[in-house]
């Protein structure tokens, strides 16, 4: 990478060394906020990406949840949010519901007390949503982090599903369980990393394939037992290609008196005679990190997909000019330390959990739906120009 090393800092938290090169100079420059024609220089950070990351990281809780009383109804409810905390908390479709308005917790700014202090104070009298779930999701009670799903179970960061259950990533499929990574595919189980497949099972990093048990890195194959680094192949077992007839004659055979647990173990066995990639790179110019493809000029991201100018990042496809983002899904850009969000964010800074389509957002907390200039706001929807609410 062509950066030139400007600063080398120590982590105010870890001690650990790391550097503020010149085209991080040039990010904080292009993110800085502007107000009345006046520029407010973001400064370089006090923390390595390392515990930035971490800070982030700590304003979600994705996969636990717990019984509590929704503190609009009363009723028993699902929540991320345990009913030790301090929060108000209302059931999914009470929140989305015209019963409450958020502005009606606004207050004006105290220049006599410590900002935080006051945005603390406005986190835990607004009510929040019990779980992550678009009002567009239908029977997904048991889910967090989902946008048009309809019965989901048990399924986080998810988006346009069907009838899938169990882990999380799992996008534009459907009758998917217990998959990791899972896009436009169906009737999977226990796939990791796949795109556009049908009916696989025990897959990992494959793409097109269908009809197929215990397959890796394999692409554009269907009826595959036992492969790995095959494309365009059919009616393969251990990598060795049979007519239609001999393929279910064979496995018919290999699956008398056998469990899942042996061929997973003979399948891990069986992978190490293949070579593997160092990286999943495809596509790209000035990366580093890994399963990235369609890629310019960007630094220790992984499972991103036509990006440029990203840095410490996970989770992304489709953005620019995004530095310390994690989770999410894509179109979007001009952006900095922001945790969780779905699609269509432009110019926003200091963010916990943003919903679709917002932009010109100053630390700011869950705000959704076509909200804009927003600064110090808790929990609005369809809103523009607002101050603590």
């Amino acid at each position: 990478m062509s950066e030139k090393i400007i600063e080398t800092k120590i982590c105010r938290h870890c001690q650990n060394n790391f550097v503020i090169t010149d085209k991080d100079l040039e990010f904080y420059d292009k993110i800085s906020p502007i107000f009345n024609s006046i520029k407010y220089q973001i400064l370089t950070p006090t923390l390595c990406p390392d515990c930035r990351q971490q800070r982030r990281l700590s304003f979600r809780n994705e996969r636990k949840l717990y019984h509590r009383k929704c503190d609009l109804s009363w009723k028993q409810i699902i929540s991320i949010y345990s009913p030790d905390k301090p929060y108000k908390v209302y059931e999914q479709n009470e929140w989305w519901s015209d019963r409450w308005d958020p502005k009606d917790y606004g207050r004006h700014f105290d220049f006599s007390r410590w900002f935080f202090e006051q945005f603390k104070q406005l986190q835990n009298d607004v009510p929040r949503l019990s779980v992550y779930v678009d009002n567009s999701c239908v029977n997904c009670d048991f889910t967090n982090q989902v946008f048009h799903c309809k019965d989901g179970y048990l399924i986080i960061s998810c988006s346009d599903t069907e009838n899938c259950m169990y882990w999380k990533r799992i996008t534009e499929s459907n009758e998917c369980v217990d998959c990791l990574f899972c896009i436009k595919s169906s009737v999977c189980y226990e796939c990791t990393d796949i795109l556009k497949c049908n009916s696989c099972f025990y897959v990992v990093k494959s793409i097109n394939c269908s009809n197929s048990y215990f397959l890796s890195n394999c692409e554009w194959c269907h009826d595959c037992f036992f492969c790995v680094n095959l494309r365009n192949k059919s009616y393969c077992i251990y990598n060795k290609e049979y007519s239609k007839e001999e393929y279910y004659e064979k496995i018919k055979n290999i699956l008398e008196n056998r469990d899942t647990n042996y061929f997973q173990n003979e399948f891990e066995k069986f992978k190490l005679g293949f070579p593997n990639k160092n990286l999943d790179l495809k596509n790209i110019e000035n990366v580093i990190w890994d399963n990235v493809q369609n890629a310019k000029d960007s630094q220790f991201l992984f499972d991103a997909t036509n990006v440029e100018n990203i840095k410490f990042w996970q989770f992304v496809q489709d953005s620019t000019d995004l530095y310390d983002v994690d989770y999410n899904c894509c179109d979007s850009s001009l952006s900095y330390e922001v945790i969780s969000w779905w699609i269509e964010m432009y110019n926003c800074i200091f963010w916990i959990d943003i919903w679709p389509v917002v932009n010109n957002l100053i630390y700011c907390d869950a705000c959704s739906t076509h909200s804009s200039n927003l600064f110090w706001c808790i929990w609005l929807r369809n809103s523009q120009y607002c101050i603590l609410n």
